[in-house]
């Protein structure tokens, strides 16, 4: 088959999501572009235009309103896709589905901006959106869509009310080894001097819960504990005036606001932790940072009452806590200390979500969209 892979944000995990979709389906035989909005990928790559959508407003009124304007950019971000694709093009797969739906956009909207077979990966199926009483899944339904992929393992059923065949991507890691030469992971042990590590890691905004890891970090015994807070910041100034005020001065604290260069640098930080910050704030989807953790046997601390919860119980890989928190975000921290993850339970979560897996996953998600 000739595909179309889009994605227009290649931070995070998207780009490693990206790189591993593009190598699976050319090993599988299928004619592979790249549609993304950096031309520096080093892959086949079509350049497409992209407007971010707007974040949330907390008030009401303005939330309805955002959601009504990110409905036209969607729109607009669709139809920029469709004039880039050539004619020939037998399955568009989105990398991030998330990125092109609202609940504002109809079926019968969508494919009328979009009559062409697609698929994707819905990285946030429990959130459908309702701020207007609509359901953004539902253009899962369109006549366009064969299949749809998801990481959250226990909402297969529920999501097949939308798409039919639903089929369950592994959610990998880069399981680069360690780079023992990264400078700031020697900065941070040379700091800690033997004290146990509690790290949060990766893109940095308020969503991932640094309130509670900030007011934490102020609260437990300097002489045991040192708290790092590692990657690019995508915080507004009042957020980082916060963090510069109660976090990074602190003797116990360790704040560094600029991009993990690489993977390997990434799983030297997750390394030298003992602990992994991961109680993210309303946040309903997967997380990648299960499978870096258990590549080195590290536990983490989850929200309660979302998808990373009940892995954390399936897989026992660490514990869940009310988000916000800290009296419950330090009793974790002093239990998980001296705590490590077992090798089985790991061992029992990688193998569910090995890039291995994605062969047999893709081959069952393209059979609904054959020719």
């Amino acid at each position: 088959m000739k595909i179309a892979l889009v994605e227009p944000n290649l931070s995070g995990h998207h780009k490693v999501y990206l790189d591993v979709f593009y190598d699976v389906l050319s090993a599988l035989g299928h004619s592979v572009d790249i549609y993304t909005v950096d031309r520096s990928v080093d892959k086949p790559c079509c350049y497409i235009e992209y407007n971010r959508t707007y974040p949330l407003p907390k008030n009401q009124v303005y939330k309805k309103l955002v959601v009504f304007l990110n409905g036209f950019i969607i729109l607009r971000n669709l139809h920029a896709v469709k004039k880039c694709l050539p004619t020939d093009i037998d399955l568009v797969f989105f990398c991030c589905i998330d990125d092109y739906m609202n609940e504002l956009i109809s079926v019968k909207l969508f494919d009328m901006i979009f009559p062409i077979r697609f698929s994707g990966l819905f990285l946030s199926p429990r959130n459908s959106g309702r701020y207007f009483r609509l359901d953004r899944r539902t253009i899962l339904r369109s006549k366009y869509c064969g299949s749809i992929a998801v990481l959250d393992e226990f909402c297969i059923e529920a999501m097949r009310k939308y798409q039919s065949n639903v089929i369950l991507f592994p959610d990998f890691a880069d399981s680069s080894a360690p780079n023992t030469h990264y400078e700031i992971a020697d900065s941070i042990l040379e700091k800690a001097k033997g004290r146990k590590i509690i790290s949060i890691l990766g893109a940095m905004s308020f969503r991932k819960g640094i309130y509670t890891f900030v007011e934490t970090a102020k609260r437990m015994p300097s002489d045991s504990y040192y708290f790092v807070m590692a990657g690019k910041t995508y915080m507004n100034g009042e957020e980082q005036r916060y963090v510069l005020d109660n976090f990074s001065h602190r003797a116990n604290c360790f704040y560094y606001r600029e991009n993990i260069p690489t993977e390997a640098d990434f799983n030297r930080l997750i390394e030298i932790s003992a602990v992994i910050y991961a109680a993210y704030v309303d946040f309903s989807q997967s997380s990648n940072m299960f499978a870096k953790a258990s590549l080195f046997e590290k536990p983490l601390i989850v929200s309660k009452g979302y998808y990373m919860e009940e892995v954390i119980k399936k897989y026992a890989l660490g514990i869940a806590i009310l988000q916000d928190s800290v009296k419950e975000c330090m009793e974790a921290i002093i239990g998980l200390s001296t705590w490590h993850c077992s090798r089985n339970s790991c061992q029992k979560y990688l193998a569910t979500h090995s890039r291995e897996n994605l062969f047999p996953a893709f081959r069952q998600l393209l059979s609904f969209h054959g020719k």
